[in-house]
């Protein structure tokens, strides 16, 4: 089964996207979806977890939905939410802020991604009446 789980990952991609990427195919049986990636994210000590999001959720009392919000909620690293089915080329990257606690590990993100994609980032700071805007290029912060 794991093997499948490869050939899928392996065919939306093809092989000059990965590349001498390390692939690990697992999988899971557990009692939901959300819990099954989260004790994979812990056991496979994840640093980042990405999924994909539709844009709604019909699940009653849920934001993004009853697998996405136990994953934003518990999972035990960093969570990136790409919504919609196709990724184009990385042109522009939108940091909004306000300079809080996670500034710092968004922004290095942000800019990281940047550089993979020869893209600029904007860094938004929206407040109420009035808001400031700041361009930066993806080799001002490293």
């Amino acid at each position: 089964m794991a093997e499948g789980v490869e050939s899928v990952f392996r065919g939306s991609l093809g092989e000059k996207d990965t590349g001498s990427v390390s692939l690990t195919p697992i999988t899971r049986v557990a009692r939901s979806v959300s819990q099954g990636i989260i004790d994979t994210a812990v056991e496979e000590k994840c640093d980042l977890i990405i999924v994909s999001w539709e844009g709604y959720s019909e699940a009653k009392g849920r934001i993004l939905g009853q697998i996405l919000d136990p994953i934003v909620e518990n999972a035990p690293c960093d969570v990136v939410l790409l919504k919609g089915d196709t990724l184009s080329k990385v042109n522009t990257i939108l940091l909004p802020t306000s300079g809080g606690p996670h500034a710092s590990i968004a922004a290095r993100f942000a800019v990281r991604l940047a550089g993979l994609h020869g893209a600029r980032v904007t860094v938004c700071s929206t407040c109420a009446g009035r808001a400031q805007q700041l361009r930066i290029d993806s080799t001002a912060w490293t």
